[in-house]
């Protein structure tokens, strides 16, 4: 079964969300902007965890006539902000929680000097990035609708999941700088499980 870990929450403030959770036979994957659901026989957590069915249960009353497919986005003219440009595999900073700095004992913050302040750490191999796929760039955010959605997310999904199709959308709108902007999710379907991505700002 494919690892989907890597839609769990990476900053190390998020400490429910760091790793899968398991609530009534399906498995969680979240980092507090994007949800992943897949039916699992995986024992359920004890511990407290997110209420993420809601969202879900929420997206599922707002469902389009034809499911909409998630096309692959174009890459951008910006480096990878998690492979930091290189194109080789990358994983958090185990010394500042992927931060970049620490917290001193005077009230400042000084720059990590493990990972250079990046908070990323090469692991040099012959992997490529998860993210860019070895492309050594960011993606281009998406519109959906009249949705903006982060392209890292949409990458993601699209690179992971097998024939990905958004089947709701959520958008409410409102004025900003007098300019209509839309807010929302969108829920999406692929073979196996389901997902709930939040939209973002375009200012």
């Amino acid at each position: 079964m494919r690892d989907l870990t890597v839609f769990c929450a990476m900053e190390a403030t998020r400490y429910s969300l760091e790793t899968p959770f398991v609530i009534d036979g399906y498995e969680y994957f979240s980092d507090g902007r994007i949800c992943i659901k897949r039916k699992t026989d995986k024992p359920e957590t004890t511990d407290k965890t997110p209420d993420c069915e809601a969202c879900f249960k929420q997206s599922r009353e707002i469902s389009l006539t034809t499911p909409i497919p998630i096309l692959d986005p174009s890459y951008s003219d910006e480096k990878c902000t998690f492979c930091l440009g290189t194109g080789k595999e990358h994983v958090i900073c185990n010394m500042c929680d992927g931060f970049g700095c620490h917290d001193c004992d005077c009230g400042t913050d000084h720059e990590c000097g493990y990972c250079d302040a990046t908070g990323r750490i090469e692991c040099y191999n012959d992997k490529f990035c998860l993210y860019c796929d070895g492309k050594r760039l960011g993606f281009r955010d998406v519109r959906i609708e009249d949705v903006l959605f982060k392209g890292y997310y949409i990458g993601l999904i699209f690179r992971m999941f097998d024939n990905p199709k958004v089947v709701s959308l959520a958008i409410s709108c409102k004025k900003v700088h007098d300019e209509p902007q839309g807010t929302g999710s969108m829920r999406f379907t692929f073979n196996g499980g389901e997902g709930l991505l939040m939209s973002i700002s375009e200012n």
